[in-house]
């Protein structure tokens, strides 16, 4: 795919932040997460001008990381965002199915550590990352691929919504239990 490397509007000009567009951090992408956190932090129109941005469907991945652990973290921007320069976009080619590209991310989170430089922060650059060598199975057994890892996700978020549901009653009940209701 096509591999962007983020960056940051300059802090000096306040104009270019605000609520327009998600900036992603390297913070807001959490390993075990297909999909890139909400921001607490955005671009405003303006800095849009000079920050850089993906469709949905690019898979983030840090580069830049003061700990090794972090380098390599994968998600899936499920809507248009901005990001940091810590990060590194791909945006899948024609004939590589998002979803795939994302699996072999995840796979491939040692490969990528491993080519990192060994200095204070851990860095893997553009050109080392976009010469990383990864396998490319036919389209139709990627989509296969995809669609089971779609199905996962839908067990994943109603597991998910399940456990939020068991606690938010867990607290209803304990409520009531110390105000003598039960």
């Amino acid at each position: 795919g096509k591999v962007q490397t983020g960056n940051t509007p300059s802090r000096d000009v306040p104009d270019y932040y605000g609520n327009f567009i998600e900036w992603i951090k390297s913070d807001d992408i959490i390993k075990g997460e297909m999909f890139v956190q909400k921001s607490r932090e955005g671009i405003s129109e303006q800095g849009l001008k000079v920050a850089r941005f993906v469709k949905a469907g690019s898979i983030l991945v840090t580069c830049i990381a003061g700990s090794e652990n972090s380098i390599g973290n994968a998600a899936i921007a499920n809507r248009e965002v901005c990001f940091n320069q810590q990060i590194n976009a791909i945006t899948a080619y024609k004939g590589v199915e998002p979803l795939y590209l994302y699996g072999l991310l995840i796979m491939c989170k040692p490969l990528v550590q491993k080519n990192t430089t060994l200095g204070m922060k851990r860095i893997i650059t553009k050109s080392k990352f976009e010469s990383l060598l990864v396998i490319k199975p036919p389209l139709p057994l990627q989509e296969k691929f995809a669609e089971i890892v779609q199905k996962v996700e839908r067990v994943r978020c109603q597991q998910r919504e399940a456990t939020r549901q068991a606690e938010d009653l867990f607290q209803t009940l304990l409520h009531r239990a110390f105000r003598g209701e039960l």
